[in-house]
Parts: C-alpha cells; sequence; structure tokens
C-alpha cells in the first residue's frame, strides 16, 4: 500500500475525538507521548486490538489507563459501581468503533473492501506479529491518558 493513503495524525485525532464524543460525550485532546509528556497509568491498563484485512491488511490498537477504562464504563452504563468486566466490555467497543472508522478510509469503489475482526483486550501492550507500526497518536481524554496505534502488515505477511 502506498504510504500517501495512509490516514495522516490529524485523521486519526479525528476518528478518536468523533468516537469519543459519539460514544461518550467526552473530547479526545492530542498530547505528546510518554517519553515527553509523562503519562501515568498507561503501564496499568488495557490494550483493545481488531485486525483489518481486505484492501489493507493490518491493525488498531486502543490503549487506555484503568481508570479511564472505568470511567469510561461508568458514563456507559450509568453508574459507579463498575467492575473490570465491564470496563473491557466498553474497551473493547472503543476499539471496534475506532477499527471500523479507520478501515472505511481504506476501501473504495476501486478496491476490495476492508473487514475487522472481534475486537480482543488485554491487560498488557499486544504484538502486532509479522506487522509494522504506520503511526500512533496520544491523547487524553478526561485527564486519563490514552492511545491509538495503526499497524501495517508486513507485504510477506499479506501476499
Amino acid at each position: 500500500m502506498d504510504p500517501a493513503v495512509y490516514p495522516g495524525d490529524y485523521d486519526l485525532y479525528d476518528v478518536l475525538d468523533n468516537v469519543m464524543q459519539s460514544f461518550l460525550c467526552i473530547e479526545a485532546a492530542p498530547t505528546l507521548p510518554p517519553e515527553v509528556s509523562n503519562l501515568p497509568g498507561l503501564e496499568q491498563g488495557w490494550v483493545g486490538t481488531v485486525a483489518i484485512t481486505g484492501a489493507f491488511n493490518g491493525a488498531v490498537t486502543f490503549q487506555s489507563s484503568r481508570a479511564f477504562a472505568r470511567q469510561a464504563a461508568a458514563i456507559v452504563f450509568k453508574g459507579d459501581a463498575i467492575d473490570d468486566d465491564a470496563a473491557r466490555d466498553v474497551i473493547a467497543e472503543i476499539t471496534n468503533m475506532l477499527g471500523g472508522n479507520i478501515k472505511s478510509g481504506f476501501a473504495t469503489a476501486d478496491k476490495e473492501a476492508c473487514h475487522l475482526s472481534l475486537p480482543f483486550v488485554s491487560i498488557s501492550e499486544v504484538a502486532i506479529p509479522k506487522a509494522h507500526l504506520v503511526m500512533r497518536l496520544w491523547a487524553h481524554c478526561e485527564s486519563e491518558p490514552v492511545c491509538l496505534s495503526l499497524f501495517q502488515a508486513d507485504a510477506a505477511a499479506s501476499a
């Protein structure tokens, strides 16, 4: 895939902000990476992952602090007695929505469609085998750190 057709940082930020505003009624504010801005909490958070196949082969990951996951679940489920299962479900849904919005940018009338896998949520960073990082965006949502990343499958892996 020609790098010129990747979404830019600005496009990824728009996707992240639109999902946060439509699903949770909160804004995503771009920030610098943790090594520059000292973002606490991501090392104890969750990572949601979805694979994209078709016109684009790769994956989208959404990483959040545990506090953000619980805040988001409290918004969705309208309560504050939120357990880890509810928080993970909300991270899975956010990841699914982000992946769906990103994959739609790769499917055009002259290319094959893209398909999205079911989301997977883990408590540690997920290795995306046979793929490389295309772009990564850091943001704050309700003062908690989040990270949206796009990976593309290596040419040999997608052949």
